[in-house]
């Protein structure tokens, strides 16, 4: 008879398959995502420094696209009961 261990809210989140550490692809997206973040920063300030305000509403709706998305990311995976 084989006793398995109960998944409960007090042990520490992991996935299914007892690993807790994220995969390759998921660094790799989240590598690419911190990147495109520093990019549109970059791209901000050099609009504002051009007094582009059209681009400066463009570039900072698409990074807060992104970093809510990543907050939001986090929430979700730090509970495993979504």
């Amino acid at each position: 008879m084989w006793l398995t261990k109960a998944h409960t809210s007090q042990e520490a989140p992991t996935s299914i398959s007892g690993s807790s550490s994220p995969s390759m692809e998921e660094v790799r997206k989240e590598n690419e995502k911190r990147e495109r973040i520093l990019e549109l920063k970059e791209a901000i300030k050099k609009a504002e420094a051009e007094w582009n305000t059209s681009d400066v509403e463009k570039l900072k709706k698409e990074l807060r696209g992104l970093t809510n998305e990543s907050f939001l990311t986090k929430i979700f995976k730090s509970d495993g009961r979504y």
